[in-house]
């Protein structure tokens, strides 16, 4: 007698719960009537819970998703996948080469880099024997500037040494949590602190190209 009777109350039952889904569909607003503040939340998922909150440590994919909301960088990409500003307001991006010439070829030298708009400025660093140590600053990384002054100067050495340099200038507003603000000392401890073999960090790899961070004051990091 039972049996008969849940056979005939479940697809009843069934029925009812699929009628009731077709003719009433709430929409959004009337959903969102319990909670006004979801039609303008953006609620997202992770992938599992994070093991360790400290990007500096973190090697998971849901640990780096939740700490990319909580951690600002220099830099980040808009949209359009542009270079934008995060931490830093503003950056400048040249090369600094270093090249040996013959002392003789230094004047030359000198007045082939003032018809070149690439070179910023050139130097001088060391004198030895008959050979002399030029630093050359260059407005834009352009390997090809090279060539152009062998052309030019018959006693130049190709370059022993040249180094793309990223000046960052940071915001002077931004603070911690607890109020301590931030200067390019923050910066220049968190590029030790990924480097340093003690920690063990998965960022190594990312920063090994770095030869170093140089603060030149407290809100300019080179």
């Amino acid at each position: 007698m039972w049996t008969k009777r849940i056979l005939i109350l479940a697809p009843t039952l069934l029925l009812i719960l699929l009628l009731q889904s077709y003719f009433w569909v709430p929409t959004y607003e009337e959903q969102t009537k319990g909670n006004p503040k979801r039609l303008t939340e953006y609620i997202t998922a992770s992938s599992a819970d994070a093991v360790i909150l400290n990007p500096i440590l973190s090697a998971d994919s849901a640990s780096a998703q939740i700490e990319s909301l909580v951690f600002e960088s220099l830099i980040d990409r808009d949209e359009n996948l542009n270079f934008r500003g995060r931490l830093a307001k503003s950056w400048e991006i040249y090369e600094e080469a270093y090249l040996w010439t013959k002392k003789g070829d230094i004047a030359q030298l000198k007045t082939i880099a003032k018809d070149l708009s690439e070179i910023s400025s050139i130097s001088v660093v060391q004198k030895k024997e008959d050979k002399a140590k030029i630093r050359l600053v260059l407005n834009k990384v352009n390997p090809d500037i090279f060539h152009k002054l062998a052309k030019r100067c018959k006693y130049i050495f190709p370059p022993f040494e040249h180094n793309p340099v990223i000046l960052f200038h940071l915001r002077k507003e931004v603070v911690f949590h607890d109020g301590h603000p931030f200067t390019a000392n923050d910066v220049k401890f968190t590029y030790e602190a990924i480097m340093d073999p003690k920690n063990i960090s998965p960022r190594i790899s990312d920063f090994e190209p770095v030869k170093k961070v140089e603060i030149l004051d407290p809100f300019t990091v080179k």
